[in-house]
């Protein structure tokens, strides 16, 4: 049964069938928990596993950019990436996503990810609204100064080059 699991897992992972719809990786999350959901994703099929990975840092900025919550880098965490991994109408996951990285090696990875996600996102819409001369208040309300500052700064830096 393990090993089935595992293989439906690589496939799942393979194949980014979590793109359409995310039923098959909630129901390998309720077999094997979170840490060991995490630790054999990771371990076995890393690449493919950060790859969703990134693609649910994506999805978390992207569904938090369209709503009125204000939030900058330094309020969101990984956690927020897992609930939004994780969340399916079928399926219920009650987890405390916290701890999930915990025994896994190297989570500074993880960490870098969605910061390279978060920015990438909001220099984009800086760069919008630099290009077409717009105010920058909205996704200063949003994100904070020090984040607007620092995607200004990743701006200037990319005309320099």
């Amino acid at each position: 049964m393990v090993t089935e699991v595992i293989k439906k897992y690589r496939n799942i992972l393979n194949n980014s069938l979590y793109v359409n719809d995310n039923t098959a990786m909630c129901g390998v999350f309720l077999f094997f928990g979170g840490i060991s959901f995490v630790r054999i994703g990771y371990m076995a099929f890393r690449n493919d596993f950060l790859k969703m990975y990134r693609y649910y840092c994506r999805k978390f900025i992207l569904e938090w950019s369209e709503t009125d919550e204000s939030l900058s880098f330094s309020k969101i965490s990984i956690k927020c990436v897992f609930e939004v991994m994780l969340k399916n109408e079928s399926i219920v996951i009650n987890y405390g996503f916290k701890p999930i990285l915990q025994q896994i090696d190297n989570t500074q990875i993880f960490y870098e990810i969605l910061e390279e996600e978060y920015y990438s996102f909001w220099s984009e819409k800086v760069q919008q609204c630099l290009r077409e001369n717009t105010a920058l208040s909205v996704i200063s309300r949003k994100i904070g100064v020090s984040d607007t500052v620092k995607c200004c700064m990743d701006y200037h830096l990319q005309l320099k080059m």
